[in-house]
């Protein structure tokens, strides 16, 4: 199916498999950030449905039916903006983008129960992914653990930025394993969750969260990260129309991340400057 148009040429569904495959197995357990407008122009005639049911068939197809899909649909509901601190795990709507309600919304995903950094997972897995035993957003246990232990693919798809919160569970592991860092600590979040059979119940979880009363201070920063990526091919960059879809895996982010930490604890962060990514906690 046509899904978009750039300088003239009509990019398919089959368009992204064709040049996503010698990257993508059967199998594989992908963890997605999607940015779905910045390929080009949506097609002619496609219908909005349509075009999200075809993004999805795009990743269903590269793994099949012993892969997994991940992507997140955070909700921060017991961050600092939230008066409720309430987590209903089938309606509470995420604030990430278009694609993960879709898929967060799709009969055949199931939604962790993280009430701050939740995913929504399709595949043979789901039901691995979806506990979280740990009651922890990056620490032991959590989903980002799991993927870590497969060695799942972390994939930017359409973003300006290989932007993945897979980072933060880098940053723990260092924090609680090699040396505490200055600029995030591991934070008790308590509130309600509504679970998927209704009931209600008071809960708790744990988050590493950066320090809310210090208002300057480092600043998310993955330049250093895609360098060194790049720098022993372990960062595919495919462009397709507009924009690109950057494919890396856990194993290599986490350990080019701690190599990186250990030579500078502010590996991934501007020095100066204002924190950018966890403002919900």
């Amino acid at each position: 199916m046509n899904l978009y148009e750039y300088q003239g040429e009509i990019i398919t569904t089959d368009t992204f498999i064709d040049r996503l495959s010698p990257y993508i197995r059967k199998g594989d357990t992908l963890v997605l950030r999607i940015d779905m407008m910045r390929f080009g122009k949506m097609a002619t005639g496609i219908k909005k449905s349509e075009f999200l049911d075809e993004i999805f068939d795009i990743f269903y197809r590269l793994v099949g039916n012993e892969g997994n899909i991940i992507t997140p649909t955070f909700s921060y509901s017991w961050g600092m903006d939230s008066s409720e601190k309430i987590f209903d795990v089938r309606n509470t709507p995420g604030k990430v983008g278009v694609f993960p309600e879709y898929f967060r919304k799709r009969d055949d995903t199931i939604r962790n129960l993280d009430p701050m950094f939740s995913f929504a997972i399709w595949g043979k897995d789901k039901e691995l992914f979806s506990r979280n035993e740990g009651k922890t957003s990056f620490g032991k246990d959590s989903l980002y653990n799991k993927v870590h232990k497969l060695n799942a693919k972390l994939i930017s798809f359409g973003l300006i930025q290989y932007n993945h919160t897979f980072i933060h569970y880098v940053e723990q592991w260092y924090h609680e394993n090699i040396d505490e860092i200055e600029y995030r600590f591991i934070k008790k979040f308590q509130g309600r969750i509504i679970d998927y059979d209704g009931a209600s119940y008071d809960d708790y979880q744990y988050c590493f969260s950066r320090y809310l009363d210090r208002s300057f201070g480092p600043r998310v920063n993955g330049r250093k990260l895609l360098t060194d990526l790049r720098k022993i091919k372990k960062l595919n960059e495919i462009k397709i129309g507009n924009a690109y879809v950057n494919i890396s895996d856990c194993e290599s982010v986490f350990d080019v991340g701690i190599k990186g930490m250990k030579a500078d604890p502010l590996y991934f962060m501007d020095k100066i400057g204002v924190m950018g990514c966890m403002d919900k906690v």
